[in-house]
């Protein structure tokens, strides 16, 4: 049975036009099939015929995305005519399923055409088919005589209706559009000349490489995505199945330390990387994670084995101990269940994981500003992520209100994401008398506070003093969840020691919670690493290297600590303009130092100094020899402004 007859409206009498328009629609098919063909020809022709290769394919580029236009074009036009047809088909048994089947395929040309960055077009099959973007809008002439062949039952031609086109309109056009404007011009193929004739040999183009055709099976035309034989040099140089890949940005911190790498200039500075330096701005390896290292080298009774699941069991129980305390009721009763993980990224990850999969709300707030890295964590694990106000640009400090206000509009359950200690990247936390304040919020609200402790012992040198705010929140009975990290706190960056503990209200729900997380785990990463978890472990189970790490670790925050005053001062003896007091209120490795992105654009050109846009700066990377040349900077950039 041909495909007109089988899709012919069953009444031909009564609704003749619809079968003359549903035959000019599968002639239009047969047309744009024919039209594939020939611009495959002609790009392989005019590529192996060229010298200078590199036009030709930027040509080509340009003429494929104004083909993928038209095609689109014409694929609604045909769409709008046999939905016409269909709405009115009686049709059943074969008929039925293939009028079905046709359905299916117009909303895969819908689907494609929005993947191509198009705007939605409405269509008329009444007017000239065009497309604001490459084709110029008809004249009030072309659309009188459209107006007069629907008026005579005659459906448009699309070729003659197509108008030529003019000067790309830029508005909303997609980067990769502009390539080179020149368009090849096209030589008709005498084999397809009763089939393309018609057509504007501007307009009337289409899409060569985006793997779409429009195939006969008998005379039932079918789309499909086809996999063709590779044998031309052209198609060879579009060989890669990874060829549409674009390039992506670099991340907004990390591309800091890329741009630092390249300057050649001495006095150059980095001030975005997340590191502890020495005074001399060299990495530190702890000697007490030396000794700790060598001793595991010397035992030879060690060996390499996978880890379980949740990895380092022993490691795990000295983690909660340490930010819970160990006298924690919690630990006590069995009610912490804890996994070993990737630092502090894997810790959020593996929780938001589990969240997404056994937790009633999706919600995630978490405060702004905060680090860049949470809204990709959370939102790739399937969370959708909100924000609290936490950040006051005019005091430079925490807007308190904003944060109650917020969180006490959030709705009952909604998770909320909390910074133990040294909020990144603002180095503004609540005072303990606020924390308290915002724990009765969230427990009256009913939100599952979810901490993300980067920096225990980092900020202000006291391990306690830092875990506080959690174990206010684990002392009231109630559930939440920490992500630790101890890259910054023990120098082990490149390790990717963390743990993910989840306090629960009981001993039972404990144990079934952590025999989810492997669940969550065995998939994503098998089980953790365990040359850094045994390192972690064999400080903290020892009193002599646990004691020897705090005095380290002390040190290390009171180096950033006189960093911080010696900025201020620095500041304050050149007289630059503003309040700068806030450097020294704030706490932990980074200051928000309230410098706009012209600003710090300015000192990386002039100064070589470099910084997030946003004016964060770390406070780890600073010197006593490099603060002058930063406050220097500071003020030419401020002063500059005014």
């Amino acid at each position: 049975m041909h495909a007109a007859e089988i899709f012919s409206p069953p009444n031909k009498e009564d609704d003749s036009d619809n079968g003359f328009r549903f035959d000019k629609s599968l002639q239009e098919l047969r047309d744009l099939r024919s039209q594939l063909h020939y611009a495959a020809d002609y790009c392989e022709t005019t590529f192996l015929k060229s010298e200078e290769k590199r036009v030709v394919v930027d040509n080509t580029k340009d003429y494929i995305c104004k083909a993928v236009v038209t095609f689109v074009d014409h694929l609604g036009n045909v769409s709008a005519n046999l939905n016409h047809c269909i709405s009115k088909t009686n049709a059943f048994s074969e008929a039925e399923l293939r009028i079905s089947s046709l359905k299916q395929r117009l909303l895969l040309c819908e689907q494609f055409a929005h993947k191509l960055a198009l705007n939605r077009v409405q269509w008329n099959p009444n007017l000239p088919r065009h497309h604001r973007r490459y084709l110029s809008a008809p004249t009030m002439a072309a659309v009188e005589k459209s107006n007069e062949d629907s008026r005579a039952s005659v459906a448009p031609s699309p070729a003659k209706a197509i108008a030529k086109h003019h000067e790309l309109d830029t508005e909303g056009v997609p980067l990769f559009f502009f390539t080179n404007t020149q368009k090849p011009s096209l030589s008709k193929s005498l084999s397809l000349r009763s089939n393309f004739d018609e057509y504007d040999s501007d307009s009337a183009l289409v899409p060569v490489h985006d793997g779409l055709s429009v195939q006969s099976k008998g005379s039932n035309p079918t789309f499909h995505f086809q996999k063709r034989k590779r044998s031309s040099i052209f198609e060879k140089a579009m060989d890669s199945v990874f060829a549409a890949v674009v390039q992506a940005p670099e991340d907004h911190i990390l591309g800091v330390t890329v741009a630092y790498n390249k300057d050649q200039n001495p006095i150059k500075l980095n001030l975005g990387v997340g590191a502890y330096r020495t005074e001399e701005g060299k990495p530190l390896v702890l000697n007490v994670v030396r000794k700790a290292e060598q001793l595991l080298v010397n035992d030879q009774s060690r060996v390499k084995e996978y880890l379980p699941i949740l990895g380092l069991a022993e490691f795990n129980k000295l983690s909660a101990k340490l930010i819970l305390g160990d006298d924690s009721p919690a630990i006590q009763e069995n009610r912490v269940a804890t996994a070993q993980c990737l630092s502090g990224t894997g810790s959020l990850r593996v929780g938001a994981e589990f969240l997404a999969k056994h937790y009633h709300q999706l919600t995630i707030y978490i405060p702004l500003p905060s680090w860049g890295n949470h809204v990709k964590v959370f939102t790739m694990a399937g969370l959708s992520v909100k924000t609290y106000r936490y950040y006051d640009p005019t005091t430079r400090g925490l807007n308190f209100q904003g944060l109650l206000e917020d969180l006490g509009a959030a709705p009952a359950g909604a998770i909320v994401l909390l910074h133990a200690c040294a909020h990144n990247p603002t180095g503004v936390d609540p005072t303990l008398e606020q924390w308290e304040q915002i724990r009765q919020l969230i427990r009256s609200k009913g939100l599952l506070p979810f901490f993300d402790s980067a920096y225990q012992g980092f900020a202000s040198g006291s391990l306690d003093a830092d875990a506080q705010p959690v174990r206010m929140f684990v002392a009231d009975g109630g559930e939440c969840l920490i992500a630790q990290s101890f890259a910054k706190n023990m120098g082990l960056y490149g390790e990717r020691v963390g743990a993910l503990s989840i306090v629960c209200k009981a001993a039972d729900v404990a144990s079934r919670v952590e025999s989810q997380l492997k669940l969550v785990i065995r998939p994503m990463y098998s089980n953790p690493p365990i040359h850094g978890a045994s390192i972690a472990s064999t400080i903290l189970k020892n009193n002599d290297m646990y004691n020897e790490w705090k005095i380290e670790l002390k040190a290390m925050a009171d180096r950033i600590i006189s960093m911080r005053k010696q900025l201020y001062d620095a500041l304050s003896t050149r007289g630059t303009p503003g309040d700068w007091s806030h450097i020294i209120k704030q706490i932990g490795m980074f200051t928000f130092t309230g410098l706009n992105s012209d600003q710090v654009v300015f000192m990386t050109k002039e100064y070589h100094i470099y910084m997030t846009s946003d004016g964060r700066i770390s406070m780890a990377g600073l010197s006593s020899k490099t603060v002058p040349h930063l406050a220097d900077a500071i003020h030419a950039a401020v002063t500059r402004a005014c």
